[in-house]
Protein backbone atom coordinates (compact mmCIF):
# COMPACT_ATOMS: atom_id res chain seq x y z
CA UNK A 1 0.00 0.00 0.00
CA UNK A 2 2.63 2.45 1.05
CA UNK A 3 4.97 1.37 -2.17
CA UNK A 4 3.28 -0.80 -4.30
CA UNK A 5 6.04 -3.62 -3.86
CA UNK A 6 7.15 -6.13 -1.86
CA UNK A 7 10.72 -6.70 -3.54
CA UNK A 8 13.51 -5.29 -1.09
CA UNK A 9 15.43 -3.17 -3.54
CA UNK A 10 12.58 -1.59 -5.07
CA UNK A 11 10.56 -1.06 -1.59
CA UNK A 12 14.22 0.36 -0.06
CA UNK A 13 14.57 2.54 -2.78
CA UNK A 14 11.25 4.03 -2.95
CA UNK A 15 10.63 4.35 0.93
CA UNK A 16 13.08 6.81 1.89
CA UNK A 17 11.62 9.21 -0.97
CA UNK A 18 8.31 8.79 0.08
CA UNK A 19 9.22 9.40 3.63
CA UNK A 20 11.40 12.58 2.76
CA UNK A 21 8.36 13.89 0.65
CA UNK A 22 5.37 13.19 3.04
CA UNK A 23 6.97 14.79 5.90
CA UNK A 24 6.69 18.24 4.68
CA UNK A 25 3.35 17.70 3.64
CA UNK A 26 1.48 15.13 6.33
CA UNK A 27 1.94 12.72 8.70
CA UNK A 28 0.09 10.25 7.30
CA UNK A 29 2.38 7.52 5.54
CA UNK A 30 5.05 7.87 8.60
CA UNK A 31 1.82 6.53 10.81
CA UNK A 32 1.40 3.54 8.21
CA UNK A 33 4.98 3.17 8.32
CA UNK A 34 4.88 2.76 12.26
CA UNK A 35 2.40 0.65 11.64
CA UNK A 36 4.51 -1.71 9.69
CA UNK A 37 7.64 -1.92 11.85
CA UNK A 38 5.52 -2.37 15.15
CA UNK A 39 4.13 -5.24 13.13
CA UNK A 40 7.65 -6.55 11.75
CA UNK A 41 8.70 -6.13 15.20
CA UNK A 42 5.81 -8.02 17.22
CA UNK A 43 6.66 -10.90 14.56
CA UNK A 44 10.40 -10.78 15.40
CA UNK A 45 9.57 -10.73 19.13
CA UNK A 46 7.34 -13.92 18.41
CA UNK A 47 10.13 -15.19 16.52
CA UNK A 48 13.43 -15.01 18.48
CA UNK A 49 11.85 -15.33 22.20
CA UNK A 50 11.53 -11.89 23.08
CA UNK A 51 9.85 -10.78 26.84
CA UNK A 52 6.03 -11.68 26.54
CA UNK A 53 6.27 -14.03 23.77
CA UNK A 54 9.54 -16.06 25.25
CA UNK A 55 7.65 -19.08 26.79
CA UNK A 56 8.03 -21.37 23.82
CA UNK A 57 12.05 -21.41 23.44
CA UNK A 58 12.73 -23.01 26.88
CA UNK A 59 9.47 -25.82 26.65
CA UNK A 60 11.37 -26.46 22.91
CA UNK A 61 14.40 -28.35 24.66
CA UNK A 62 12.29 -31.40 24.95
CA UNK A 63 13.70 -31.62 21.63
CA UNK A 64 17.13 -34.01 20.52
CA UNK A 65 20.39 -31.39 21.21
CA UNK A 66 21.92 -31.04 17.91
CA UNK A 67 18.31 -29.84 16.85
CA UNK A 68 18.29 -27.16 19.85
CA UNK A 69 22.18 -26.19 18.32
CA UNK A 70 20.90 -25.60 15.15
CA UNK A 71 17.73 -24.17 16.48
CA UNK A 72 19.38 -21.79 19.14
CA UNK A 73 22.74 -21.21 17.00
CA UNK A 74 21.55 -20.68 13.29
CA UNK A 75 18.31 -20.95 11.60
CA UNK A 76 15.33 -20.64 14.41
CA UNK A 77 15.41 -18.18 17.17
CA UNK A 78 18.01 -15.83 14.95
CA UNK A 79 15.11 -15.31 12.07
CA UNK A 80 13.49 -12.26 14.18
CA UNK A 81 16.15 -10.30 14.61
CA UNK A 82 18.00 -11.29 11.08
CA UNK A 83 14.17 -9.73 10.03
CA UNK A 84 15.00 -6.58 11.84
CA UNK A 85 18.62 -5.86 10.63
CA UNK A 86 17.37 -6.96 6.85
CA UNK A 87 14.72 -4.24 7.14
CA UNK A 88 16.71 -1.17 8.54
CA UNK A 89 15.69 0.89 5.70
CA UNK A 90 11.95 1.18 6.70
CA UNK A 91 13.43 1.31 10.84
CA UNK A 92 15.65 3.80 10.35
CA UNK A 93 12.69 6.43 9.73
CA UNK A 94 10.65 5.22 12.97
CA UNK A 95 12.56 6.39 15.63
CA UNK A 96 10.10 5.85 18.17
CA UNK A 97 9.66 2.44 17.31
CA UNK A 98 13.93 1.80 17.16
CA UNK A 99 13.31 3.16 21.24
CA UNK A 100 10.87 0.75 21.28
CA UNK A 101 12.81 -2.38 19.49
CA UNK A 102 15.77 -0.96 22.23
CA UNK A 103 13.80 -1.14 25.32
CA UNK A 104 12.23 -4.95 24.16
CA UNK A 105 16.39 -6.15 24.27
CA UNK A 106 16.95 -4.65 27.66
CA UNK A 107 14.18 -5.86 29.50
CA UNK A 108 14.57 -9.48 27.85
CA UNK A 109 18.12 -9.33 28.51
CA UNK A 110 17.41 -8.57 32.52
CA UNK A 111 14.07 -10.91 32.75
CA UNK A 112 16.13 -14.16 31.00
CA UNK A 113 19.75 -13.37 33.22
CA UNK A 114 17.80 -12.91 36.31
CA UNK A 115 15.35 -16.40 35.54
CA UNK A 116 18.51 -18.53 34.34
CA UNK A 117 20.16 -19.15 37.55
CA UNK A 118 17.04 -20.69 39.39
CA UNK A 119 16.53 -22.90 36.31
CA UNK A 120 18.22 -26.52 37.07
CA UNK A 121 17.95 -28.19 33.68
CA UNK A 122 21.31 -27.90 31.99
CA UNK A 123 19.58 -27.56 27.99
CA UNK A 124 17.08 -24.99 29.54
CA UNK A 125 19.52 -22.80 31.23
CA UNK A 126 21.64 -23.10 27.96
CA UNK A 127 17.98 -21.92 26.55
CA UNK A 128 17.67 -18.70 28.54
CA UNK A 129 20.72 -17.67 27.91
CA UNK A 130 19.72 -17.23 24.11
CA UNK A 131 17.06 -15.42 25.22
CA UNK A 132 19.24 -12.92 26.84
CA UNK A 133 21.34 -12.91 23.81
CA UNK A 134 18.91 -12.61 21.63
CA UNK A 135 17.53 -9.22 24.03
CA UNK A 136 21.56 -8.48 23.16
CA UNK A 137 20.52 -8.08 19.58
CA UNK A 138 18.14 -6.34 19.94
CA UNK A 139 19.09 -3.72 22.07
CA UNK A 140 22.33 -3.21 18.64
CA UNK A 141 18.93 -2.88 16.44
CA UNK A 142 17.41 -0.37 18.60
CA UNK A 143 20.71 1.86 18.46
CA UNK A 144 20.82 1.37 14.42
CA UNK A 145 24.18 -0.50 15.23
CA UNK A 146 23.07 -3.34 12.76
CA UNK A 147 25.84 -4.69 11.70
CA UNK A 148 27.30 -4.77 15.13
CA UNK A 149 23.88 -7.06 16.02
CA UNK A 150 24.43 -9.20 12.97
CA UNK A 151 28.23 -9.65 13.76
CA UNK A 152 27.51 -10.70 17.50
CA UNK A 153 24.55 -13.16 15.74
CA UNK A 154 27.20 -14.87 13.72
CA UNK A 155 29.50 -15.18 16.89
CA UNK A 156 26.58 -16.28 19.10
CA UNK A 157 26.15 -19.23 16.33
CA UNK A 158 29.71 -20.17 17.61
CA UNK A 159 29.53 -20.58 20.92
CA UNK A 160 25.52 -21.33 21.55
CA UNK A 161 25.92 -24.45 19.29
CA UNK A 162 29.17 -25.45 21.06
CA UNK A 163 27.38 -25.22 24.60
CA UNK A 164 24.67 -27.34 23.17
CA UNK A 165 26.55 -30.22 21.64
CA UNK A 166 28.69 -30.13 25.12
CA UNK A 167 25.83 -30.66 26.81
CA UNK A 168 24.44 -33.00 24.63
CA UNK A 169 27.89 -35.29 24.95
CA UNK A 170 27.01 -34.90 28.71
CA UNK A 171 23.52 -35.83 29.03
CA UNK A 172 24.59 -38.78 26.32
CA UNK A 173 27.31 -39.90 28.84
CA UNK A 174 24.78 -40.25 31.86
CA UNK A 175 21.95 -42.00 30.07
CA UNK A 176 19.50 -38.75 29.59
CA UNK A 177 19.99 -37.16 33.04
CA UNK A 178 19.46 -33.28 32.37
CA UNK A 179 19.09 -32.31 36.14
CA UNK A 180 22.42 -30.63 36.96
CA UNK A 181 21.80 -31.14 40.96
CA UNK A 182 22.02 -35.22 39.79
CA UNK A 183 25.60 -34.13 38.23
CA UNK A 184 28.48 -33.40 39.27
CA UNK A 185 32.51 -34.58 39.38
CA UNK A 186 32.75 -35.33 35.62
CA UNK A 187 35.72 -33.04 35.23
CA UNK A 188 38.12 -36.30 35.68
CA UNK A 189 35.78 -38.35 33.48
CA UNK A 190 35.07 -35.88 30.55
CA UNK A 191 37.78 -33.16 30.25
CA UNK A 192 37.52 -32.84 26.40
CA UNK A 193 33.45 -31.54 26.97
CA UNK A 194 34.64 -29.71 30.25
CA UNK A 195 37.20 -27.64 28.33
CA UNK A 196 34.61 -27.51 25.38
CA UNK A 197 31.81 -25.83 27.49
CA UNK A 198 34.42 -23.85 29.63
CA UNK A 199 35.45 -22.02 26.23
CA UNK A 200 31.85 -21.56 25.04
CA UNK A 201 30.63 -19.89 28.15
CA UNK A 202 33.57 -17.59 28.35
CA UNK A 203 32.81 -16.95 25.14
CA UNK A 204 29.04 -15.87 26.12
CA UNK A 205 30.39 -13.86 29.26
CA UNK A 206 31.60 -11.89 26.81
CA UNK A 207 35.63 -12.80 28.14
CA UNK A 208 38.61 -10.65 26.72
CA UNK A 209 39.48 -11.75 23.48
CA UNK A 210 36.87 -14.95 22.64
CA UNK A 211 34.47 -14.31 19.94
CA UNK A 212 32.06 -12.70 22.01
CA UNK A 213 34.16 -9.86 23.59
CA UNK A 214 34.07 -8.43 20.42
CA UNK A 215 30.20 -7.95 19.72
CA UNK A 216 28.47 -8.34 23.08
CA UNK A 217 31.00 -5.43 24.74
CA UNK A 218 30.90 -2.76 22.35
CA UNK A 219 26.55 -3.72 21.97
CA UNK A 220 26.80 -2.68 25.63
CA UNK A 221 29.28 0.64 25.03
CA UNK A 222 27.25 1.85 22.66
CA UNK A 223 23.93 2.23 24.10
CA UNK A 224 26.06 5.18 25.76
CA UNK A 225 26.97 7.08 22.55
CA UNK A 226 23.44 6.89 21.37
CA UNK A 227 21.43 10.42 21.68
CA UNK A 228 18.10 9.13 23.32
CA UNK A 229 16.78 9.70 27.09
CA UNK A 230 16.09 6.10 27.35
CA UNK A 231 20.46 5.17 26.74
CA UNK A 232 21.14 5.50 30.59
CA UNK A 233 18.24 2.91 31.66
CA UNK A 234 19.17 0.38 28.75
CA UNK A 235 23.19 0.65 30.03
CA UNK A 236 21.94 -0.65 33.38
CA UNK A 237 20.08 -3.51 32.17
CA UNK A 238 22.70 -4.77 30.04
CA UNK A 239 25.31 -4.46 32.48
CA UNK A 240 23.29 -6.39 34.85
CA UNK A 241 22.07 -8.86 32.41
CA UNK A 242 26.31 -9.04 31.77
CA UNK A 243 26.67 -9.58 35.57
CA UNK A 244 24.23 -11.93 35.67
CA UNK A 245 25.32 -13.76 32.46
CA UNK A 246 28.76 -14.56 34.10
CA UNK A 247 26.84 -15.73 37.17
CA UNK A 248 24.80 -18.45 35.83
CA UNK A 249 27.57 -19.40 33.46
CA UNK A 250 30.46 -20.44 36.52
CA UNK A 251 27.16 -21.77 38.37
CA UNK A 252 26.48 -24.68 35.39
CA UNK A 253 30.08 -25.29 35.54
CA UNK A 254 30.52 -25.77 39.00
CA UNK A 255 27.17 -27.99 39.06
CA UNK A 256 28.48 -30.14 36.43
CA UNK A 257 31.93 -30.33 37.11
CA UNK A 258 33.43 -29.37 40.31
CA UNK A 259 31.13 -30.26 42.73
CA UNK A 260 30.52 -33.52 44.68
CA UNK A 261 29.48 -36.38 42.20
CA UNK A 262 25.85 -37.07 42.24
CA UNK A 263 25.68 -39.70 39.90
CA UNK A 264 24.70 -43.31 40.27
CA UNK A 265 27.51 -45.61 40.84
CA UNK A 266 26.18 -47.49 37.59
CA UNK A 267 26.37 -44.24 35.78
CA UNK A 268 29.64 -43.33 37.53
CA UNK A 269 31.80 -46.04 35.69
CA UNK A 270 29.93 -45.77 32.18
CA UNK A 271 30.70 -41.77 31.93
CA UNK A 272 32.91 -41.34 28.83
CA UNK A 273 33.64 -38.87 26.41
CA UNK A 274 31.74 -38.76 22.77
CA UNK A 275 33.45 -40.46 19.83
CA UNK A 276 35.00 -38.40 17.18
CA UNK A 277 31.69 -37.57 15.40
CA UNK A 278 30.76 -35.45 18.02
CA UNK A 279 34.60 -34.01 19.27
CA UNK A 280 35.22 -32.95 15.58
CA UNK A 281 32.16 -30.60 15.67
CA UNK A 282 33.07 -29.69 19.00
CA UNK A 283 36.94 -28.87 18.40
CA UNK A 284 35.83 -26.77 15.42
CA UNK A 285 33.00 -24.70 17.49
CA UNK A 286 35.60 -23.78 19.82
CA UNK A 287 38.33 -22.80 17.80
CA UNK A 288 35.90 -20.20 16.31
CA UNK A 289 34.16 -19.13 19.29
CA UNK A 290 38.23 -18.27 20.60
CA UNK A 291 39.33 -16.34 17.29
CA UNK A 292 36.07 -16.14 15.23
CA UNK A 293 35.74 -12.43 16.61
CA UNK A 294 39.04 -11.73 16.12
CA UNK A 295 39.26 -12.50 12.93
CA UNK A 296 35.53 -11.15 11.66
CA UNK A 297 35.24 -7.93 13.58
CA UNK A 298 37.07 -5.50 11.01
CA UNK A 299 34.92 -7.37 8.30
CA UNK A 300 31.76 -6.57 9.81
CA UNK A 301 31.90 -3.58 12.09
CA UNK A 302 34.05 -0.27 11.61
CA UNK A 303 34.15 2.25 8.74
CA UNK A 304 34.74 1.55 5.11
CA UNK A 305 34.04 -2.03 5.10
CA UNK A 306 31.63 -3.08 2.43
CA UNK A 307 30.54 -6.37 3.43
CA UNK A 308 26.98 -5.39 3.64
CA UNK A 309 26.83 -3.06 0.75
CA UNK A 310 23.42 -2.37 0.56
CA UNK A 311 21.82 -4.42 2.44
CA UNK A 312 21.95 -2.46 5.83
CA UNK A 313 20.63 0.94 6.09
CA UNK A 314 21.41 3.32 8.65
CA UNK A 315 20.43 7.15 9.13
CA UNK A 316 23.04 10.02 9.26
CA UNK A 317 21.63 11.23 12.34
CA UNK A 318 21.46 7.62 14.33
CA UNK A 319 24.90 6.59 12.81
CA UNK A 320 26.86 6.71 16.79
CA UNK A 321 30.04 4.37 15.87
CA UNK A 322 31.96 7.98 15.96
CA UNK A 323 30.77 8.94 19.36
CA UNK A 324 31.52 5.53 20.70
CA UNK A 325 35.47 6.27 20.08
CA UNK A 326 35.23 8.74 22.80
CA UNK A 327 33.67 7.05 25.03
CA UNK A 328 35.18 7.73 28.47
CA UNK A 329 37.80 4.80 29.13
CA UNK A 330 35.72 3.88 32.72
CA UNK A 331 32.82 3.04 30.60
CA UNK A 332 34.63 0.03 28.59
CA UNK A 333 36.23 -1.18 31.66
CA UNK A 334 32.67 -1.55 33.70
CA UNK A 335 31.36 -4.53 31.21
CA UNK A 336 35.09 -6.33 31.70
CA UNK A 337 34.52 -5.48 35.51
CA UNK A 338 31.16 -6.82 35.86
CA UNK A 339 31.95 -9.99 34.20
CA UNK A 340 35.39 -10.36 36.30
CA UNK A 341 32.62 -10.02 39.20
CA UNK A 342 29.83 -12.50 37.98
CA UNK A 343 32.51 -14.95 37.87
CA UNK A 344 34.04 -14.45 41.23
CA UNK A 345 30.44 -14.12 42.99
CA UNK A 346 29.60 -17.32 41.66
CA UNK A 347 33.10 -18.99 42.14
CA UNK A 348 32.82 -17.57 45.72
CA UNK A 349 29.39 -19.00 46.99
CA UNK A 350 29.38 -21.81 45.59
CA UNK A 351 32.56 -23.15 46.40
CA UNK A 352 32.74 -22.20 49.71
CA UNK A 353 29.24 -21.35 50.95
CA UNK A 354 27.23 -23.67 49.12
CA UNK A 355 25.81 -25.46 51.85
CA UNK A 356 24.74 -21.90 53.89
CA UNK A 357 23.50 -20.85 50.73
CA UNK A 358 21.55 -23.44 50.29
CA UNK A 359 20.29 -23.04 53.48
CA UNK A 360 19.53 -19.95 53.53
CA UNK A 361 17.33 -20.19 50.51
CA UNK A 362 15.17 -22.43 52.62
CA UNK A 363 14.91 -20.42 55.71
CA UNK A 364 14.87 -17.20 54.50
CA UNK A 365 11.22 -16.09 53.42
CA UNK A 366 12.19 -13.75 51.42
CA UNK A 367 14.65 -15.72 49.43
CA UNK A 368 12.85 -18.65 49.49
CA UNK A 369 9.60 -16.59 47.59
CA UNK A 370 12.11 -14.82 45.08
CA UNK A 371 13.99 -18.34 44.00
CA UNK A 372 10.15 -19.73 43.58
CA UNK A 373 9.22 -16.84 41.57
CA UNK A 374 12.26 -17.24 38.92
CA UNK A 375 11.99 -20.56 39.27
CA UNK A 376 8.40 -20.35 38.15
CA UNK A 377 9.56 -18.00 35.29
CA UNK A 378 7.93 -14.79 36.75
CA UNK A 379 4.69 -16.87 36.83
CA UNK A 380 3.94 -15.81 32.88
CA UNK A 381 3.52 -19.76 31.73
CA UNK A 382 1.07 -19.68 34.87
CA UNK A 383 -0.51 -16.05 33.45
CA UNK A 384 -0.89 -17.08 29.65
CA UNK A 385 -2.15 -20.50 30.98
CA UNK A 386 -4.42 -20.08 33.58
CA UNK A 387 -5.54 -15.78 32.95
CA UNK A 388 -5.53 -15.77 29.09
CA UNK A 389 -5.44 -19.42 27.64
CA UNK A 390 -8.08 -20.85 29.55
CA UNK A 391 -10.43 -18.01 29.36
CA UNK A 392 -10.56 -18.05 25.92
CA UNK A 393 -10.91 -21.44 25.60
CA UNK A 394 -13.95 -20.89 27.61
CA UNK A 395 -15.20 -18.26 25.59
CA UNK A 396 -14.54 -20.34 22.48
CA UNK A 397 -16.61 -23.23 23.59
CA UNK A 398 -19.50 -21.23 25.40
CA UNK A 399 -19.95 -18.37 22.66
CA UNK A 400 -18.06 -19.29 19.27
CA UNK A 401 -18.46 -23.53 19.27
CA UNK A 402 -21.78 -23.74 20.78
CA UNK A 403 -23.39 -20.19 19.14
CA UNK A 404 -22.04 -19.45 16.60
CA UNK A 405 -21.10 -23.35 14.79
CA UNK A 406 -23.20 -25.20 16.72
CA UNK A 407 -25.57 -22.74 16.34
CA UNK A 408 -26.59 -20.11 13.86
CA UNK A 409 -23.78 -22.19 11.11
CA UNK A 410 -25.57 -25.75 11.85
CA UNK A 411 -28.76 -24.49 12.15
CA UNK A 412 -28.53 -22.52 8.57
CA UNK A 413 -26.14 -25.16 7.38
CA UNK A 414 -26.49 -28.91 7.62
CA UNK A 415 -29.75 -28.77 9.78
CA UNK A 416 -31.58 -26.30 7.48
CA UNK A 417 -30.63 -28.10 4.30
CA UNK A 418 -31.75 -31.45 5.90
CA UNK A 419 -35.00 -29.47 6.83
CA UNK A 420 -35.05 -27.37 3.48
CA UNK A 421 -35.16 -30.49 0.94
CA UNK A 422 -38.04 -32.73 2.44
CA UNK A 423 -40.46 -29.46 2.86
CA UNK A 424 -39.51 -28.38 -0.55
CA UNK A 425 -40.57 -31.65 -2.29
CA UNK A 426 -43.59 -32.03 -0.26
CA UNK A 427 -44.45 -28.98 -2.27
CA UNK A 428 -43.14 -30.05 -5.09
CA UNK A 429 -45.32 -33.13 -4.88
CA UNK A 430 -48.56 -30.94 -4.72
CA UNK A 431 -48.31 -29.64 -8.27
CA UNK A 432 -48.06 -33.37 -9.90
CA UNK A 433 -51.84 -33.34 -10.43
CA UNK A 434 -52.05 -35.62 -12.90
CA UNK A 435 -54.14 -32.99 -14.97
CA UNK A 436 -52.94 -31.78 -17.94
CA UNK A 437 -54.47 -29.05 -18.03
CA UNK A 438 -52.38 -28.04 -14.20
CA UNK A 439 -49.31 -28.63 -16.53
CA UNK A 440 -50.22 -26.62 -19.32
CA UNK A 441 -50.98 -23.46 -17.01
CA UNK A 442 -47.71 -24.26 -15.12
CA UNK A 443 -45.95 -24.07 -18.31
CA UNK A 444 -47.24 -21.27 -19.48
CA UNK A 445 -46.84 -19.09 -16.05
CA UNK A 446 -42.46 -20.49 -16.95
CA UNK A 447 -42.60 -18.95 -20.22
CA UNK A 448 -44.54 -15.74 -20.06
CA UNK A 449 -41.90 -15.28 -16.67
CA UNK A 450 -38.80 -15.67 -18.31
CA UNK A 451 -39.93 -13.56 -21.56
CA UNK A 452 -40.74 -10.38 -19.28
CA UNK A 453 -37.67 -10.79 -18.03
CA UNK A 454 -35.88 -11.16 -20.95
Amino acid sequence: MLSGTLDFYTLFAIIPTNVLDITINTRLDIALLEIITILLLIGAMAKSAQIFLQGWLPDAMEGPTPVSALIHAATLVTAGVFSIIRCSHLFEFTPRILMIVMLVGSLTTVYAAIVAPAQNDLKRVIAFSTCSQLGYMFIACGTSNYPLALFHLMNHAYFKALLFLAAGAIIHAIFGQQDIRRMGGLIKKMPFTFTAIMIGSFALMGVPFLSGFYSKHPIMETTLAVDNTSTLFVFICSTMGAFLTAFYSTRLLYYVFNTKCNISLLQRHSVIEPGWAITLPITILGVTSIIGGYLFNDIFVGFGTMFHDMAIHISPQHFSSTQYEYLLSIIKFITNIVTVAGIVTATILYSFYFEKLSEYQINNIFINRFYKFCVKKWYMDLIYNQIILKNLLKFSYSTIFKVLDRGILQELGANGVIRFFPASAFVLSTLQTGSIVTYINIILIVLIFFICVI
